[in-house]
């Protein structure tokens, strides 16, 4: 009995192909079998090699659709809407991954008006494998943007696609491949990590199947029984009644101004296990049985939330927003309570400052900042270690990227870094040899990579000290150095206070931005922000010459150059005054005898950075010996 032709995931109905390239269709049949591919009149034909793989090659075509397609061998399949475009590959780790469904509230309008048949998603799912180069990724398919959808849909990479298809009106697929806290090295191929024989020893231990099961066993052990023990040692489950009862008596409990560090305010520092808060608001007659609505912000590391005794939502880690719904009902008129089981599992308990903690119902809002009682429920050690399998190297490589290198794209969104910065000084060079080698892979050696710088985190702080995030921003924009790869700035577009900050609508646009400018060569638009290209010394100035000034340099909302700073050898860097002068800028050097170095905006969080370009683009933070 003969196999039937079968296709991968990614050339499936609803697909977009890459315009100005020859289209190529692939798959498996039976060796020696003959498979047809008709597409708009032209019908090519492939015999299965040994290994029963096939392949042919389509002309180029002309943007748009749907059109259909049909692959015949020993069955007959039918592929009804396939349209041609542009491709992107959206990679990277959380940032890239975030969907819109959680920064929805930001953007209700735009999701409102998604719907598009020419914006599709491809989502690759999370699959890490160890013993090469995998030939299909995991059940999914493409996914057209429309009110619903959208959801799923990479919230930077769909403003990307939306923006592009409004310029260009061509159909834009977005193969979104990426993995919330994965580091670079996971996306790397056996090949790149070659020049990294630390990382590929490691990645290599998991090709040992028992490893994995044994791992995976520990991990779950390790849970199961942390918060097995959690479970049975928590006095508030096994009170009478419960602590999550609107019935408890908590006038002996103590108090805390929440939002904020649980250490800071009577829970013992180093505290692990499970800590009760509650707090009553009153609500109007009108709001009997009504449905609402609580956004808690985040808080670190888990919870589980009651209103009047009811569970409304509950959270396993750190990072999400804790937005729940109240279904109607749970809420009454007069005195209500609101009860946070909050666990510490790891991190160190709190309440994220300067975020969202209320609850509103038609209309009406209660702000539940402010002083809560709160009770240990009990004490734990810390929860042991568990291993990220997924996160190790060449694994996510090999399971998501592998297998869709063998059709041609248009480039490559990459939004990553975090999970690098306790070793960023190797992550230009990682990022250069992941890069080249992804480019070999895809026989694209021209394959535009698009960089999204990271962001701005933690307090704002002067721009004169160490600093692990300019560390990191500097490492990406020193890869430019490799041809075809670019760099979109965004420390002004990060909240000190979240790792994932909301605004990816303006990334996705400056990587648009980015797109017009290098890759479909519209050299009217500005496509980065300044970029450092020299600092030579001449007097008693120092002298710094741009790339990417677009129309012209500026200060951003007037004033003063700010974030400038110098050094001699010992990098003790000193605050520096800076003017702008003309295409340049001018850096008084007076001060110092010899200086050595020069930085700009080095800081993890440099708000205080205002040199811009005059399209509204902040110059990138940079570090450079002086010349």
């Amino acid at each position: 009995m003969r196999a039937e032709v079968k296709l991968p995931q990614l050339i499936s109905d609803g697909m977009v192909m890459q315009r100005g390239e020859s289209h190529v269709v692939y798959g498996w049949a039976d060796s020696g079998e003959k498979v047809t591919v008709t597409f708009d009149g032209q019908s090519v034909s492939s015999i299965a090699d040994a290994e029963g793989n096939w392949s042919v090659s389509l002309d180029q075509h002309i943007a748009g659709g749907p059109w259909p397609m049909t692959i015949d061998g020993e069955n007959h399949i039918e592929l009804p809407h396939v349209y041609v475009g542009d491709v992107w590959i959206c990679s990277g780790q959380s940032n890239m991954e975030l969907p819109i469904k959680r920064v929805r509230g930001n953007y209700i309008l735009e999701c409102a008006l998604s719907e598009n048949d020419y914006i599709r998603q491809f989502k690759v799912y999370t699959d890490a494998n160890f013993k090469g180069p995998q030939k299909d990724v995991k059940d999914t398919g493409w996914v057209k943007a429309d009110p619903k959808s959208v959801n799923d849909f990479t919230a930077v990479g769909y403003f990307f696609a939306r923006d592009v298809y409004a310029r260009y009106k061509v159909p834009v697929g977005i193969i979104n491949s990426s993995v919330g806290g994965s580091p670079i090295e996971a996306w790397m191929s056996e090949d790149a990590l070659q020049a990294y024989p630390n990382d590929l020893k490691e990645g290599l231990k998991y090709r040992d199947d028992a490893l994995i099961a044994s791992t995976e066993k520990k991990n779950g052990e390790i849970n199961s029984e942390w918060y097995g023990a959690l479970a049975k040692k928590d006095k508030g489950l096994h009170s009478s009644p419960k602590w999550m009862s609107p019935k408890v008596d908590d006038s002996h409990w103590d108090t805390m101004n929440i939002p904020g560090y649980w250490d800071e305010q009577g829970i013992p520092k180093d505290f692990h296990g499970a800590v009760w808060f509650r707090k009553t608001f009153e609500l109007p007659e009108r709001l009997d049985g009504a449905e609402g609505a609580l956004d808690l912000g985040t808080m670190v590391d888990s919870d589980e939330v009651y209103v009047n005794g009811v569970q409304v939502g509950k959270t396993g880690y750190m990072y999400p927003p804790r937005r729940y719904g109240i279904h109607k009902g749970i809420l009454k008129a007069g005195t209500n309570s609101i009860v946070i089981r909050g666990i510490s599992s790891g991190g160190r308990g709190y309440f994220t400052y300067e975020k969202p903690f209320e609850l509103s119902a038609d209309g009406f809002e209660v702000n539940l900042r402010g002083q809560w009682k709160y009770r240990i429920g009990t004490e734990m050690d810390k929860c042991g270690s568990t291993v990220f399998i997924r996160w190790k190297p060449m694994g996510l490589f090999n399971g998501m990227i592998a297998p869709l290198s063998k059709v041609p794209v248009k480039g490559v969104l990459w939004y990553q870094g975090e999970s690098n910065l306790s070793h960023s000084s190797t992550y230009k060079d990682q990022l250069e040899t992941m890069i080249q080698d992804w480019r070999k892979k895809f026989k694209q050696p021209k394959l535009p990579f698009i960089v999204a710088q990271l962001p701005n985190l933690g307090p704002v702080s002067e721009c004169y000290g160490n600093s692990g995030w300019a560390d990191m921003r500097e490492q990406q924009r020193k890869a430019l150095e490799i041809p075809y790869t670019y760099l979109t700035v965004n420390y002004d577009l990060g909240v000190w206070n979240d790792v994932h900050p909301e605004l990816k609508q303006p990334v996705g646009e400056r990587l648009a931005d980015s797109a017009y400018h290098f890759v479909y060569g519209e050299k009217a638009v500005v496509g980065s922000g300044p970029l450092v290209t020299s600092a030579v010394k001449k007097g008693n100035k120092i002298v710094l010459t741009f790339d990417e000034i677009g129309s012209g340099l500026m200060v951003h909302n007037g004033g003063k150059l700010r974030c400038f700073a110098l050094a001699g050898s010992d990098k003790q860097f000193v605050k520096a005054d800076a003017k702008i002068v003309g295409d340049t800028v001018e850096v008084n050097c007076s001060q110092m005898e010899k200086p050595v170095y020069i930085r700009y905006a080095w800081a993890d969080n440099p708000l205080g950075a205002n040199l811009y370009n005059a399209d509204g683009l902040p110059a990138s933070s940079f570090e450079m010996e002086i010349k």
